[in-house]
């Protein structure tokens, strides 16, 4: 957290699947960086379900980072197939961010910027 908030979005934090769920649903993400070990549903589901919302909405996705300890490529996989743009293996470093708005910053013109948001414990 103390690495995002060197960077110029606003940050907003869910410390459970469903609360991150609500505030997506706001519509106000530019990022969601996804744990996937949240307590009540991991971020794998978390991610499916934002995905649906994106394509119920006909919205452009929202950039949505896999974070875990889990270095195994079967869970980048997974991360991957549930509908991450990417899977980054924690900690959370500034350069990782950085990479993140370098590369994905054509789709955050179309999202036109909001906000970020993490949901990690």
């Amino acid at each position: 957290r103390i690495i995002l908030k060197t960077f110029p979005c606003v940050i907003e934090t869910a410390q459970t699947a469903q609360e991150a769920l609500e505030k997506f649903e706001e519509g106000l993400s530019d990022v969601v960086l996804a744990d996937i070990g949240l307590p009540d549903e991991d971020g794998f589901m978390v991610t499916r379900k934002m995905r649906l919302l994106e394509q119920r909405q006909d919205a452009v996705p929202v950039v949505v980072i896999g974070l875990s300890v889990h270095v195994e490529s079967t869970v980048r996989q997974q991360a991957l197939d549930a509908g991450m743009d990417e899977y980054i293996i924690k900690p959370l470093t500034r350069d990782n961010f950085q990479y993140i708005l370098e590369r994905f910053a054509a789709r955050f013109d179309a999202l036109a910027c909001n906000a970020c948001t993490e949901t990690v414990e």
